[in-house]
């Protein structure tokens, strides 16, 4: 179940991703370019190669978690740091504030994902102890004359 919401979540962002692209490529072709839509072209771009640089970081086997959140963490910084400067979002003075932000973002999306492995874990927990209850119940007839 949650993986068919996960899904769902996924395919509906996509989804609107695709519709703003195609909006917004409309109104640049029919009324010129704005920053406005440059913009959202610029950070939907960076969003497709963050995020096929995170499915090329899951096929890696990291031995530690430690190590695959620096190799995220690190990776993602690169890549934010290096759109950034080249697409002059900000200026070279002001790169340590990629790596706070960065930092922040990645910090409470680990943290909700922690809830949500807890809140499986749990669930996991009471459907196995719920087992051994009902396999302690069925030894106790069985053994009943």
């Amino acid at each position: 179940m949650k993986k068919a919401v996960k899904e769902f979540v996924r395919s509906a962002l996509a989804l609107s991703t695709l519709v703003i692209a195609a909006v917004f490529g409309i109104s640049r072709i029919m009324c010129g370019r704005h920053q406005a839509i440059s913009l959202t072209f610029e950070l939907i771009a960076l969003s497709f190669a963050i995020t096929a640089l995170l499915r090329i970081l899951d096929a890696i086997p990291f031995r530690h978690v430690a190590l695959r959140v620096l190799a995220v963490y690190a990776s993602v910084c690169a890549t934010v740091l290096g759109t950034g400067l080249a697409l002059k979002w900000f200026s070279a003075e002001n790169w340590w504030m990629v790596f706070l932000y960065v930092g922040i973002v990645q910090a409470a999306g680990f943290f909700l994902d922690m809830i949500s492995v807890k809140r499986d874990v749990d669930s996991i927990n009471r459907m196995l102890e719920n087992r051994r209850k009902e396999a302690a119940e069925q030894n106790d007839a069985a053994l009943l004359p």
